[in-house]
């Protein structure tokens, strides 16, 4: 339309031109008397008003509906990328139910809208689905946890407080619910390619469960004072990076951090879990790597039950790249011990410091044999700041197939001797194993875990004789003779 106005003007300019000429042309001829050019000019002076005069006025006329139109055009435009729920009666004063008018402004905006939640509490009494590809923003800072910053507040006690459909982009968000004690509620529920960042979670039975969820991430968000920070459910390529997981119900009583089911394949970079009764619960056919993950759950309650990583089914791998782990108060950091616990956990390069004199626990605890085959693969972990006796590096012999570089030792009873355990044992094939040790006295067959491993060697420098283990028993080695000890 503005085109057609500029139109309008150019045309009016051509016949103001043309009929300057013609009267041009008139006033010449007739200028042989000075009452027929000033009767000319008259005419001239009359003819160019009234062109100019209606070229005005529809030029301004286009021109007005062309502003209107682009007016309407942009607003359109904005509502479609950019809703601010406070435009659809959101009050965001932690007292008025806002659920409602955030329901209106999430329809309003459709799918691929921007919702736009400005500082405030907005109280709901009532569940909020969010459409396919909608972006969720608010004004929080860092974890999404200042007080100040913007709170979704809901009241519900039962099912599912927020819905994300698919593909949406959640940043600078707090999401709050009634409490812990609220069984079954679940904070924020997704199905599939959601991102958030900087947002916080807290007060929830679960707080935030994915199912079916591909490709999903989540960066820099803070969970605090929930039964169940994460619980993943048949998820490909799940990837968490810099999380703050404070897996506490409450101050005196610890929650699960991560809870993995049904294949679901789980990443997380950095970042700590904490104040845990388990750390991260793995089940069935799932795979799960921590890569330079701080594990630490000091307080002491039920201390003789937390771990950080605990295997309760088979088929499951876990690797851990570089973590630090805090081992007071803890009952193991990977609990393996479960008789149907499997498959894989490999460990490199993982730092474990800690514990008080009245403190026990086990960095991995295993049991021999398990249904689960659980096989452990060690390279280059440290405990150089655990006092080994209190902390051992595992409690039992893992499955076959193992491979450990022990920093503790493998006989830590009797003089620490550094040892590399493999296979079903500790050096050796698929049904006997070899100890490439020395000391003054035998390895305890309880303490020290020994029993049943037929095939072991062991030099005794005190008596400058080399001893066979059958399984129960030792014998000295002799040629073409054994003669028990």
């Amino acid at each position: 339309m503005e085109s057609e106005a500029l139109g309008k003007l150019n045309t009016a300019e051509q016949q103001i031109a043309s009929v300057i000429a013609s009267l041009d042309g008139k006033i010449a001829a007739a200028a042989r008397t000075p009452e027929a050019q000033s009767a000319l000019r008259s005419e001239m002076i009359s003819a160019l008003a009234s062109v100019y005069t209606s070229a005005l006025q529809s030029a301004k006329q286009e021109l007005s509906e062309a502003i209107r139109a682009e007016g309407e055009r942009v607003d359109k435009k904005r509502r479609d990328m950019f809703v601010n729920v406070r435009d659809y009666g959101a009050v965001g004063d932690g007292v008025t139910d806002d659920a409602p008018a955030i329901a209106a402004a999430i329809e309003a905006g459709g799918n691929g809208a921007h919702i736009y939640f400005p500082k405030g509490t907005y109280l709901c009494n009532s569940q909020l689905r969010f459409k396919r590809s909608q972006r969720v923003e608010g004004a929080a800072e860092a974890w999404g946890d200042i007080q100040d910053g913007s709170c979704l507040k809901f009241t519900v006690t039962q099912g599912e407080a927020v819905v994300f459909a698919d593909a949406n982009l959640v940043s600078a968000m707090r999401f709050e619910g009634p409490g812990a004690s609220a069984t079954g509620v679940v904070g924020v529920t997704t199905t599939s390619y959601v991102t958030m960042r900087d947002c916080s979670f807290m007060h929830w039975d679960v707080a935030t469960r994915f199912t079916e969820s591909w490709y999903t991430d989540l960066t820099r968000c803070k969970w605090e004072f929930n039964n169940v920070a994460i619980w993943a459910k048949y998820c490909y390529n799940l990837t968490v990076n810099s999380p703050h997981i404070l897996a506490n119900p409450d101050w005196n009583t610890g929650g699960i951090g991560i809870l993995l089911e049904d294949s679901t394949m789980m990443t997380v970079h950095g970042g700590a879990i904490e104040s845990f009764s388990t750390g991260v619960e793995i089940r069935r056919d799932c795979s799960f790597v921590s890569f330079g993950v701080y594990y630490e759950s000091k307080v002491a309650y039920k201390a003789a039950e937390k771990r950080a990583i605990l295997f309760r089914g088979q088929k499951s791998n876990v690797v851990c790249i570089g973590s630090q782990v805090y081992m007071t108060d803890l009952l193991a950091f990977i609990d393996g011990a479960a008789a149907e616990a499997g498959t894989t956990c490999t460990m490199i390069g993982n730092k474990f410091k800690g514990g008080v004199p009245t403190d026990r626990g086990v960095v991995i605890k295993t049991v021999d044999n398990n249904v689960g085959n659980f096989k452990l693969a060690s390279l280059g972990d440290s405990t150089t700041h655990l006092n080994w006796e209190q902390h051992p590096y595992r409690s039992q012999n893992p499955g076959k197939g193992s491979f450990v570089m022990d920093p503790s030792g493998f006989f830590p009873g009797k003089g620490r001797h550094n040892t590399i355990f493999t296979n079903a044992y500790v050096i050796g094939g698929e049904d006997g194993g070899i100890v490439a040790g020395a000391g003054t006295k035998f390895p305890e067959t309880s303490g020290d875990g020994v029993a049943g491993i037929a095939g072991l060697l062991y030099f005794r420098t005190d008596l400058n004789k080399l001893f066979l283990f059958n399984g129960s028993a030792w014998f000295e080695v002799m040629l073409g003779d054994k003669r028990r000890r």
